[in-house]
């Protein structure tokens, strides 16, 4: 983390904008330089003012329960200070995130189709004697119904792979972006409306395994889950530099 900063461009009395997080210091630095000299080229004036600022160092925060600093091996989340806080960045998990969940949709919608293929040709086949006529109605509604579901265990797996999001902490306010196939949520909450950061158990079970997620819960005790789809180290992670950005604990 040392070696990782952000650009952020401080427009008169207005909030922060952050420009690019998540880069080696060395080449934000450089960005910032370079910007500052064009500015000054193209409007005749002093080159702004650059201000550097140095991340604060784990062992310099009051230390809580169960705080994890380093980075979960293998993760693709970016953590930046900026501003007085920081900023993360949760990427598309890609298959790990519903790999489970793409399996069985697959070969539920496999199951589906050849169930349909089988009642096609079974009914395409001419039947010895008379009989009554074969009703196709109900059969078709069956395979359509258990057809939409697969779909939808389809849509929902694919929508745990691509989906991304974006955190912004700091001891003003908390704002979780999340961004999905089925469009864009924002949590926004005053870091004072934030009674505790943890990481919880869902209400969803695997395997008889509980299924964790980073929890937010306000002063009024309404709770708020995120990133179930996240490994319990990244989960753990996450909730450690929301604390100490914030200055909120764990709760009880």
């Amino acid at each position: 983390m040392s070696d990782v900063g952000a650009l952020t461009a401080e427009l008169g009395s207005g909030r922060p904008r952050p420009v690019v997080v998540a880069y080696p210091r060395g080449w934000v630095e450089a960005l910032a330089a370079r910007l500052n000299a064009d500015i000054a080229a193209q409007t005749g004036t002093a080159p702004p003012p650059v201000t550097v600022a140095e991340p604060a160092a784990p062992g310099e925060l009051p230390a809580m329960r169960g705080d994890r600093f380093d980075a979960p091996a293998g993760t693709s989340i970016t953590i930046s200070q900026l501003a007085g806080g920081i900023v993360a960045v949760v990427p598309p998990q890609g298959a790990r995130a519903s790999r489970g969940l793409l399996i069985f949709a697959i070969l539920w919608l496999t199951f589906v189709g050849f169930f349909a293929a089988v009642m096609t040709f079974a009914g395409d086949t001419p039947k010895r004697g008379r009989g009554r006529p074969q009703n196709k109605f109900v059969p078709a509604v069956v395979i359509g119904v258990f057809g939409l579901i697969g779909a939808g265990m389809l849509a929902g797996a694919v929508n745990q792979m691509r989906r991304k999001a974006s955190l912004r902490a700091s001891r003003d306010e908390l704002i979780i972006l999340e961004q999905s196939l089925f469009g864009t949520k924002t949590f926004k909450r005053a870091a004072r409306e934030v009674a505790a950061i943890r990481v919880g158990p869902s209400g969803m079970v695997v395997n008889n395994v509980p299924v964790l997620e980073l929890q937010i819960m306000d002063t009024g005790g309404k709770q708020q889950g995120f990133f179930t789809h996240l490994t319990n180290d990244e989960q753990h992670w996450l909730a450690t530099h929301l604390r100490h950005a914030t200055g909120v604990g764990e709760g009880g």
